[in-house]
């Protein structure tokens, strides 16, 4: 029986699965983990990201801190969190460059708003968000029809509204 239980023994050390670890061996660290992402990669994307580690040298030194910084808090969020923004940014970089120019020049005016306008805008697009699919897709095509009006269009339709909100 003892050497029923030696044999046994000897077995599951010598096949044991290669990825286990022994008590003793330390945890792969992060730049362990890196490394393997490395060697995964084609010479195409280890390529690519030399090139942007070359650009990122280039930069001023403050502004290189302030994308480690970003960084950073990126990976600090929660998984969930993270994933959301990396399907947000691939939605973007999806888009036609046309549009992600337009995107892009929207955001900069509403980043140049002042922060109570701002606030005033989030409120509304919370608004938005909160309507059901149905109301948000008529909203959507009141807005459309409403930016192809000329300026006197829009003036007059503001004065009727007026009108029937006046109390009589």
């Amino acid at each position: 029986m003892k050497n029923r239980l030696v044999f046994v023994f000897l077995l599951w050390t010598c096949v044991a699965p290669l990825g286990a670890r022994a008590e003793n061996e330390p945890a792969p660290t992060p730049a362990d983990e890196r490394a393997a992402r490395w060697e995964k990669l084609s010479e195409e994307e280890r390529e690519a990201l030399r090139e942007k580690l070359r650009r990122f040298k280039e930069l001023p030194p403050d502004t290189q801190t302030e994308l480690r910084a970003r960084w950073q808090r990126f990976n600090a969020l929660p998984k969930g969190e993270r994933e959301q923004i990396r399907t947000r940014w691939k939605t973007y970089r999806d888009l036609p460059p046309r549009e992600r120019r337009a995107l892009r020049e929207t955001f900069e005016r509403y980043r140049d708003l002042p922060p109570e306008e701002r606030k005033r805008l989030r409120k509304l697009m919370r608004r938005l968000m909160e309507l059901p699919p149905e109301e948000r897709a008529r909203f959507m095509q009141n807005l459309s029809h409403w930016r192809d009006l000329s300026p006197e269009q829009r003036r007059n339709l503001r004065e009727r509204q007026r009108e029937r909100r006046r109390p009589r």
